[in-house]
């Protein structure tokens, strides 16, 4: 299920709105966005399927995979000669 969150929060950094999720403003502005997401399915399968992606690039074994490569290049020697 996509979020629906503020914008307060950071949201922009990591969430693309109508994409993986949707930032709204307002309760105004979450009761829009749900009747819409209601009256339109296709609408929300999509913002499923861009949540799981995102989620995706979260997950714990590619973050630690992303941190052994950064490591990994921090400790190389052309990386050290500099």
């Amino acid at each position: 299920m996509p979020s629906i969150l503020y914008p307060d929060y950071g949201a922009a950094d990591w969430l693309q709105d109508g994409t993986s999720g949707f930032i709204v403003n307002d309760v105004d502005d979450l009761i829009t966005r749900i009747d819409a997401l209601t009256a339109n399915p296709g609408e929300l399968t999509r913002a499923k399927r861009g949540a799981l992606e995102l989620a995706a690039r979260f997950d714990c074994r590619v973050i630690i995979k992303d941190w052994e490569r950064e490591i990994e290049r921090m400790l190389s020697p052309r990386h050290a000669s500099g």
